[in-house]
């Protein structure tokens, strides 16, 4: 079973990696993969479908109404997992979350980037320490890196080990 799960989830790496990234004018934004929307999509529909269930039952059966945390925190944690999209633009590097929080690295204050053959994320490095991560789940990494090379003074995005 569990090489069926792995299998799946290298078969969404490798299609995030053939999906294009959106050009908004200026900007060029890398979000997450169509492959696994529809997954979180699905997860999210049962989920909340379970809640639901849940819900009337201890309605119906006067039950203890803390039980309907266990669905609430487990969507809670799926939505704050999510990858951040990541936005390329003639200011910097900038990944944008869902609940408002915001990085963003000036072009000039790129240090390094380091790609991790582990987990398949690419780590961009700023002088004043932030890091912005790009998981493998987000559309187009080659383009990714070819981006932050061509914006950068680095040769290179080195694996890291």
């Amino acid at each position: 079973m569990s090489d069926l799960i792995h299998r799946f989830f290298s078969f969404l790496k490798r299609s995030a990696r053939k999906q294009s990234a959106v050009q908004y004018g200026s900007e060029l934004a890398f979000r997450l993969s169509f492959g696994m929307r529809i997954l979180i999509g699905f997860v999210i529909l049962l989920i909340a479908g379970f809640g639901f269930l849940l819900w009337v039952t201890v309605i119906n059966h006067r039950g203890p109404f803390y039980l309907l945390f266990i669905p609430a925190s487990l969507l809670a944690g799926i939505l704050f997992a999510l990858p951040g999209s990541i936005v390329l633009d003639e200011r910097g590097v900038r990944q944008h979350y869902w609940w408002g929080r915001n990085k963003q690295i000036p072009w000039s204050d790129v240090a390094s980037a380091v790609h991790d053959p582990r987990n398949k994320y690419t780590v961009v490095y700023g002088k004043n320490g932030g890091t912005i991560s790009f998981s493998p789940y987000l559309a187009d990494q080659g383009r990714f890196g070819r981006e932050i090379l061509a914006h950068t003074q680095l040769d290179d995005i080195p694996e890291n080990n």
